[in-house]
């Protein structure tokens, strides 16, 4: 089967891996190319609600002798085109044969997607490249490190919430920690080489922080899907704690099995827990990375992909 990605350039790009891991992954099982003539392949994949992408989203022929696949990880953008839910699924029921999504449920109708797109709607989890995504060798430089957007009390309560008295609680318990605020700019635009000259916590760096960190705040944000950046402490096995999303079961993230479900009201308590339970924390961190290994790596991903696109082919 050939494939054909059609996605923006991420050679240089912090959020490189959202797509290009996948890619790079499918190139090893299936015939897959990012440049040519659509006509040539059988499937055509978008990542049409990525910041980094067209605006608006691409206009896909009707005539076509090829299927065409939406991969969908920011789904909540469209408000940046000022396109609604309904004109958002009516502009994928026209054009799409496909669409992966990272969202099971969102808002307020959690099914509304599911239910209104009227072409196949499977749900696609993010996944890591464990080749660079990797435990460190080296001694903790931190006991909890909270990193990315966590500024906006409308977007991240949670985080907002912590961020605003994680200070003020380490100092009282002695904890090590790094607070560190996402570089400016939307993600997947920021320039990888640069921001690293800079100082800041991206690429290598990222990881090895993760690798070196006892314990993750997490956080999902209002629309409640699963992060990427579970996955990525996760797989640098790190301790996560964050709060819940309904779409954890399917990725098989549960609460006290390999990552620890906190509230508002009992962060700081539930971390100072971990902290001091070594075995605990221990157990919570070979688990969780046992499931990345297993069933989120960007390899099992992009076999996952390969399957369905045969499967709707």
């Amino acid at each position: 089967m050939k494939i054909l990605f059609k996605t923006a350039d991420r050679s240089n790009l912090v959020a490189q891996n959202v797509i290009h891991h996948l890619e790079q992954r499918v190139f090893e099982i299936a015939d897959c190319s990012k440049m040519g003539n659509p006509n040539d392949f059988d499937w055509v994949i978008y990542a049409p609600w990525m910041s980094c992408e067209p605006i608006p989203p691409p206009q896909i022929p009707k005539n076509r002798g090829y299927k065409v696949c939406a991969y969908i990880s920011d789904l909540h953008v469209h408000r940046r085109f000022k396109r609604t839910p309904r004109k958002l699924v009516k502009y994928l029921n026209e054009n799409y044969d496909l669409v992966l999504s990272v969202y099971y449920e969102m808002g307020t109708e959690p099914n509304f997607y599911q239910e209104n797109i009227t072409i196949p709607y499977v749900f696609f989890p993010p996944w890591v490249e464990t080749d660079y995504y990797h435990p460190s060798d080296k001694p903790s430089l931190y006991d909890v490190v909270l990193l990315g957007q966590y500024d906006s009390r409308r977007v991240y309560p949670f985080r907002f919430d912590i961020a605003r008295n994680l200070r003020r609680v380490a100092s009282r318990e002695g904890w090590r920690i790094l607070l560190k605020p996402a570089p400016r700019g939307r993600s997947a635009e920021r320039k990888l080489d640069a921001l690293y000259e800079m100082g800041e916590i991206v690429g290598s760096r990222y990881v090895e922080t993760l690798g070196r960190s006892k314990v993750m705040i997490g956080g999902t944000s209002i629309y409640k899907y699963p992060l990427l950046r579970y996955f990525e402490g996760m797989a640098c096995k790190t301790c996560v704690v964050g709060d819940e999303s309904p779409m954890f079961e399917k990725c098989g993230i549960m609460n006290a099995l390999n990552y620890w479900q906190v509230s508002r009201r009992t962060w700081a308590q539930d971390m100072k827990m971990l902290l001091e339970d070594d075995g605990l924390r221990n157990y919570l961190v070979e688990n969780a990375y046992e499931n990345i290994m297993k069933n989120h790596s960007a390899l099992v991903r992009a076999k996952q992909m390969v399957k369905l696109l045969e499967e709707y082919q």
